[in-house]
């Protein structure tokens, strides 16, 4: 879904001045943001630790490295900021060797599905 979602955001592109959905470019703008791409900083070090996660980690290294890293950006929020765009983040992240543990009901992908559902099912659904 999150796929087929993505398409019609390059067809609509709130980012083009004369788009009629240019008001959701922040939206647009935060499901864009790029990810660390290696170490810990802004993850909890409790959430860093569950994760295995060390200042020389990186997604070639830590399955687990986008997930937390997307699910730190919201869990902080109060959740009336949360809004669309921010949850994007970790659905990005669910592809390759996290994917994989997900449906192999890894504990701690799991841990990271439930911190991100708890925020994003929170969420404001408008910019």
């Amino acid at each position: 879904m999150s796929k087929g979602t993505m398409s019609l955001w390059h067809i609509v592109n709130p980012l083009r001045p004369d788009s009629l959905f240019r008001v959701m470019s922040a939206t647009f703008a935060h499901m864009h943001l790029l990810l660390a791409e290696g170490g810990i900083c802004d993850i909890p070090r409790a959430l860093a630790t569950v994760c295995s996660l060390k200042y020389s980690s990186t997604a070639e290294t830590n399955p687990y490295f986008h997930a937390a890293h997307a699910v730190s950006q919201i869990l902080g929020l109060p959740d009336s900021e949360i809004t669309t765009g921010q949850p994007q983040l970790f659905m990005r992240s669910i592809h390759g060797p996290f994917e994989d543990l997900l449906w192999k009901k890894d504990p701690t992908a799991l841990l990271l599905l439930y911190l991100w559902y708890r925020k994003a099912s929170r969420s404001i659904w408008v910019d």
